[in-house]
């Protein structure tokens, strides 16, 4: 059976129903349950419940975590995991002094890891999701002569290698998903149950010499630091096709709200089944696609050989990738006085593009339709940007190809090498030396006071972090998902299935369907191998894919720092500092097939402003019979001049609320009100404005895969364009990494030390600070984890500019030793004896503390999308936000200190409303707790009475010793439509640990 919370406004909403039981919850209000005959009843194939979900649902224990989930059909399950964790670390060093004089000497430092560290599993008695292992090793050699007594060199070459393995729970299966039970939708990696291994390798040789030469005033210091890293990686991560019970995958492009979806409750009142409430609609749409066993995603993936070969599905992906980077630099020091010394000099990094040493390597190239001369990734993106402002259309796009790439293959790489990293470096120290008066009070005599400051240019290092997304989606071009058409649940009244395909029903767990409903071909075929390859058209299917742009260009910031430093009496030292950090070119997601923003060419607006207009209209609630070109107002004329005119005595079809009109903003805004969004009036389903523009586009308003609004003639009418205006015609959504972001970094840091006198020492820290980007997800991220800081609005990238994801507005710590006053010669046992002495004398305590403001959260909009086809965005915020991090009754723990109020017609709940095409949404504005922590060591030294130079060295330490418990804001429910909003699954802090240790030095 299926619960759900109805419609209020619904007739069968009523616990008086005589059809369908209707029960009046005191948490979620009014819940319908539908019995597994009124499921098949509802199911166009008439097949109902499968019974090889009902199986696996069975597997499941019973539910005891109510504060995740939708509450009703999936609900969530806590239990103790176990964790198991094995480290063991060897170090070793020798040191050696080839002379006698000691201006020769040799040193060798070596380490070996050898760590095995598992974590939870899925449900108990499973293997634990994650294995993770760490073999790594490494050892470095140093040489450092004094040559003369103004000239010194140092030199060090080290390898290390690191090699980490992350073994997952499955290697050997393909695996149907289902969307909000196990295909990690949850926050906190709570719903993930299907993991794949990796592995990698990396070696490193490291050379680094750094030669001073004193002469004079000046300290001229040269030096070169050259790297060469090699990466072999193996993983399974895109080594299987997958299905998916995908409501979103339909061709309703959702159920609940829908008019033509058969499995919407709210299209069969005649037999009593009320309507879903649309603040509930994942809530029941995941579950019932699930139950029915409805796989309505089939995403087939290819992997190839460099030959064009195709691997077999399971087959790990095995690479080496290589890049190499070398640094020089030159610095000289100048005492200009006594009181001032310059600092200046330049570095000059160069770092290459990582590249697969075996060729195993391929980079795309536009070719345009027609003939040309073929562009880069990042010119195929800026084209289209250029050309929708002057109504251009995605028509002419120029289709992508894949040909063999990098040094292997004697061609160039994934980007470019980039020669122009020149970072100049200033910085200078002064004491002011002043004598009487009130300088001499303010600064102190002699030199007291320090005032330094600085200015340099410095460049990030990004190939082996970009590596990693390599090894999680498989290499650019050489790792094909395609997804099969867009099908619909099967035939009926409501929705004909017209030119589309049926969605096959799961028949087995790890099985992904062939054929479709009707038994048709479904699963797409295998592209043809070799290269070039042009990628294929994307048809009706899903078509996201990941790449990245080779106009990539390292990384650089303007590093700024001016402080002020000031001797205290008590041997205590006050140092005020200002930091800066301006950062540019940092490396963004952005997704180059995005919709085209196009701009009407006659009437000069573009479709964002037109699209925005219709949805505030079904935002409100307006029925399609309301709306025409004199209520939309300007905005209508962009419809009336992109959308194909009708031939004469023909009509468009009103595909959602029925009947046929002549006014083309009707016709357009009755294709938005069924897009499968979660907001509108009755009958309507706003928020998810990039399906109906997919209508227009390629899918057909009754998803035929002909393009257009279907006439009352059978005509379809498309944009004036004709199809594959708005879209591509091969990627609906390719995200790539860009050389696009920016940041800024302020702080002002206070810096209170104490040097050990008395038997105490402290440092005490605070900064305020503020960090502003577009996103803060590192690049060794895979192409959609992180924290969401993909842009959402390609047109438009610095809608997301905000505070960063790792902003703290404060932060404070402090650090201690305190030798404590008992003992021989101490406060206390002054004059105790040897014994006593070294019962109770030589005890010290050490501690440190830290404690900071929230961190930010951005709040999430959701399962819709009503700007990018892939990714939904952050939710948009309208009022002041009130979060405090409260236990509720339950026993969750939740942001908000009560449930929000749902807004009217599902905008939102409380402050937070669905986005309107062209929007991205609000980002971290939101902040949940910082963190906080003490830690504090207890410890003895034993001298041994045979010898001064042997002891024995006792510690005790304890980790978060108040136990202090901190939930981690971005573990918490952050989609607005779902019934666990706000609820943490996450800690920033770890349990208190104790731990003691019994060193002999000798």
């Amino acid at each position: 059976m299926i619960r759900y919370v109805c419609d209020p406004a619904s007739p069968n909403c009523s616990t008086s129903n005589p059809k369908t039981t209707v029960v009046n919850d005191p948490t979620l209000g009014l819940v319908a349950t539908l019995t597994p005959a009124q499921i098949q009843a509802m199911d166009p194939l008439g097949i109902g419940n499968n019974p090889i979900m009902l199986n696996y649902f069975n597997t499941f224990p019973k539910p005891n975590d109510f504060s995740q989930g939708d509450l009703l059909n999936f609900v969530g399950y806590r239990f103790r995991g176990a964790v198991p964790t094995n480290n063991n670390w060897y170090i070793v060093r020798a040191d050696y002094k080839i002379n006698r004089s000691g201006t020769q000497s040799l040193f060798w430092r070596g380490a070996l890891r050898n760590d095995a560290h598992s974590t939870a599993p899925y449900l108990p008695g499973s293997a634990p999701e994650h294995t993770l292992v760490d073999y790594s090793k490494g050892y470095a050699v140093g040489h450092t002569a004094v040559l003369k007594s103004t000239l010194v060199n140092s030199f060090h070459w080290g390898f290390t290698r690191q090699s980490f393995g992350d073994i997952g729970n499955n290697d050997t299966k393909s695996v149907i998903f289902f969307r909000g039970l196990n295909d990690d939708e949850g926050a906190n990696n709570s719903q993930l149950a299907i993991t794949r291994s990796r592995s990698f390798q990396t070696p490193v040789y490291n050379i680094v010499d750094d030669l001073s030469w004193t002469k004079g005033k000046h300290t001229l210091q040269f030096g070169t630091n050259i790297r060469f890293i090699r990466n072999p990686r193996q993983n399974f991560l895109s080594s299987f096709s997958s299905g998916t019970t995908n409501s979103s995958g339909l061709d309703t492009a959702g159920i609940v709200g829908n008019p033509k979806a058969a499995l919407d409750p709210g299209n069969h009142p005649i037999d009593g089944l009320p309507a879903v409430d649309s603040s509930f609609r994942l809530g029941y749409n995941w579950p019932i696609m699930a139950m029915m066993g409805i796989v309505s995603e089939v995403d087939a993936t290819f992997n190839f050989d460099k030959n064009g070969n195709t691997l077999s599905q399971g087959a790990p992906l095995k690479r080496r990738f290589a890049a190499n980077e070398y640094e020089f630099y030159l610095q000289d020091s100048y005492r200009m006085r006594p009181n001032l010394t310059l600092n200046f000099g330049v570095r000059y990094s160069l770092f290459s593009p990582p590249w697969e040493t075996s060729g195993t390597e391929v980079t795309p190239k536009g070719f345009p339709i027609g003939g040309g001369t073929p562009v880069s990734l990042g010119q195929w993106f800026q084209q289209r940007g250029s050309k929708m402002l002057t109504g251009g259309s995605s028509v002419t796009d120029p289709l992508l190809t894949y040909d063999l790439a990098g040094a292997a293959n004697g061609k160039p790489g994934y980007y470019n090498w980039d020669y122009h990293n020149l970072g100049p470096h200033l910085a200078f120290a002064y004491t002011p030396r002043a004598s009487g008066g009130l300088l001499e009070r303010l600064f102190g005599n002699g030199d007291k006071t320090v005032v330094r400051g600085g200015f340099g240019v410095v460049f990030d290092r990004i190939g082996a972090g970009l590596l990693n997304t390599f090894d999680r989606r498989g290499s650019f071009g050489l790792s094909t998902q395609i997804t099969a058409p867009v099908p619909c649940v099967g035939p009926s009244s409501l929705d004909p299935c017209t030119g589309t395909p049926v969605a096959p029903r799961l028949n087995d767990l790890n099985s992904v369907p062939t054929v479709d409903g009707s038994g048709n071909p479904y699963f797409p075929p295998t592209p043809t191998g070799g290269f070039p390859f042009t990628y294929p058209p994307a048809g009706t299917g899903l078509a996201i894919q990941w790449g990245m742009d080779n106009g990539i260009k390292t990384p650089y910031a303007y590093t700024l720092d001016l402080s002020v430093g000031r001797q205290l009496p008590g041997g205590m030292n006050l140092e005020v500092t200002y930091v800066g950090r301006l950062a540019h070119r940092l490396l963004s997601q952005e997704d180059l097939a995005m919709p085209l923003n196009i701009v009407d060419p006659k009437s000069k607006i573009d479709y964002f402003t037109a699209a925005k207009r219709l949805s505030q209209l079904g935002f409100a609630g307006t029925p399609t019979s309301a709306v025409n070109a004199s209520s939309v107002g300007p905005t209508a004329a962009y419809w009336q001049n992109i959308v194909a005119p009708l031939k004469p005595g023909d009509a468009y079809s009103l595909a959602c609320s029925g009947g046929f009109t002549a006014d083309v903003t009707q016709a357009m805004y009755d294709l938005f009100s069924c897009g499968g969004g979660p907001v509108g009036g009755s009958g309507q389903s706003f928020g998810d404005e990039t399906t109906p523009l997919a209508n227009l586009d390629y899918w057909g308003s009754d998803f035929s895969g002909n393009a257009g609004i279907l006439g009352q003639s059978g005509t379809y009418y498309p944009s004036i364009f004709g199809p594959n205006a708005f879209f591509n015609s091969q990627f609906h959504s390719l995200y790539a990494w860009r050389s696009t972001g920016n940041a800024n970094y302020h702080a002002l840091q206070v810096t209170l030390r104490k040097a050990m006198t008395h038997g105490v020492q402290f440092d005490f820290n605070y900064t305020y600070s503020k960090s502003i980007d577009i996103s803060s997800d590192a690049e060794r991220i895979d192409a959609y984890s992180g924290l969401g800081g993909q842009i959402i609005n390609s047109w438009a990238p610095k809608q997301l500019r905000a505070v960063s994801d790792y902003d703290t507005t404060h932060q404070f710590n402090t650090n201690w030793i305190a030798e404590l006053p008992f003992g021989k010669g101490r406060l206390v046992g002054r004059n105790v004896n040897g014994f006593v002495d070294a019962v109770i004398g030589g005890w010290q305590l050490s501690g440190l503390a830290r404690w900071t403001t929230g961190f930010p959260v951005t709040i999430g909009n959701g399962s819709t999308w009503p700007t990018n086809w892939q990714l939904g965005g952050a939710a948009t915020q309208m009022g002041p936000v009130h979060a405090h991090t409260t236990l509720r009754p339950d026993g969750s723990v939740n942001l908000f200190p009560q449930d929000l109020t749902p807004l009217p017609l599902g905008l939102g709940i409380g402050p937070f409303r669905h986005d309107l095409p062209g929007e991205s949404g609000t980002r971290n504005t939101v902040r949940g707790p910082g963190f906080a922590g003490l830690d504090l060591g207890l410890s003895k030294r034993w001298k041994m009475p045979f010898n001064e130079s042997h002891s024995l060295l006792f510690r005790w330490e304890v980790f978060n010793v108040p136990n202090l418990k901190r939930f981690d804001v971005a573990t918490i429910t952050t989609d607005i439509s779902a019934s666990s909003f706000g609820v943490y699954s996450g800690m920033l802090t770890n349990p208190r640990v104790m731990q003691f240790a019994l060193r002999y030095e000798f």
